[in-house]
């Protein structure tokens, strides 16, 4: 393998471990705003749905008010996630666990395991564009 090349592969892994290390850094915290991944297969319940990560609590609402809130923690990639009251909210033994991730403005979560099937289709379904940054 010539030099040349054994320098594009060292920087392009430099590059990458960078840009990995960036994003592990950033926080999901915020206000967000739902957009549906797949518009083809959009759910019309999901519409105008905020997303909200501040301090340790986390919530959904619509336009018609909170439908459910609770408890998060954040550990490096992973976002764990306890609801604790809401009219669609789920037992609270019940920790729904995404993996994270935000690129500039979008945030997009990954299901590791969440047994709450309302809470794990609204967050894998949707994209969550960021509103308010409270970073």
């Amino acid at each position: 393998m010539s030099r040349l090349i054994q320098w594009a592969l060292v920087l392009a892994t430099l590059s990458a471990t960078a840009l990995m290390a960036q994003d592990a850094s950033t926080s999901p915290t915020g206000t967000y705003v739902a957009q549906p991944i797949d518009s083809a297969n959009a759910s019309a319940a999901f519409a105008g749905l905020t997303l909200r990560l501040l301090g340790e609590r986390w919530g959904l609402s619509n336009e018609d008010g909170d439908l459910v809130s609770g408890r998060y923690a954040v550990q490096a990639d992973t976002l764990e996630i306890w609801d604790e009251d809401g009219r669609v909210a789920c037992d609270s033994h019940l920790v729904g666990r995404y993996l994270w991730a935000r690129w500039e403005n979008v945030l997009r979560l990954s299901l590791l395991e969440d047994q709450c099937p309302g809470r794990r289709m609204a967050m894998t379904s949707m994209k969550f564009i960021l509103r308010e940054s409270r970073e």
